[in-house]
């Protein structure tokens, strides 16, 4: 299974890698996971006042040091994940990753850290929901209970 993660360093997407680690036990085979760190679009007024390349790279920095500090926690799992950088609007980001690699899974933390220190869900959360066809899950902070027959409710 492959399953992406899109982390901001937040609790929230912490929790989302933990509770894929924890399960990955539970799965046939280790999943194939990527985390990838989303930074927004650069505006235009920063481009103007400095070159683009040098901001570009301060944001990939920036993006790479958040990918690379949640590593470990799946690496804990005995799975590697991949890691990635985006400079690009949120949602749609997601969705085309989430097309481009043949991702089985989107797994997300339900809150999480944006410019303004916070988003709900109604901002990053749902342009993903809006954006992808790819079926995502929504962690919360709160973990839920480890084990093999996890009970699910479907809402149709």
């Amino acid at each position: 299974m492959r399953i992406l993660i899109p982390v901001d360093g937040s609790t929230y997407s912490r929790a989302a890698v933990r509770f894929i680690g924890a399960r990955s036990k539970f799965m046939g085979e280790k999943p194939d996971v990527t985390l990838l760190n989303v930074q927004q679009n650069i505006p235009g007024t920063v481009i103007e006042h400095f070159s683009l390349e040098a901001v570009r790279s301060v944001y990939e920095a920036e993006g790479k040091a958040i990918v690379e500090k949640l590593a470990p926690e799946i690496e804990a799992y005995g799975i590697e994940p991949h890691m990635a950088v985006r400079i690009d609007d949120c949602g749609p980001a997601v969705a085309k990753i989430a097309v481009d690699d043949n991702i089985d899974l989107i797994t997300m933390g339900s809150r999480g850290l944006s410019p303004v220190k916070s988003f709900f869900l109604g901002s990053v959360s749902r342009s993903v929901l809006e954006h992808t066809t790819t079926p995502v899950l929504l962690v919360r902070e709160k973990e839920l209970p480890e084990r093999e027959n996890l009970r699910l409710l479907l809402a149709v």
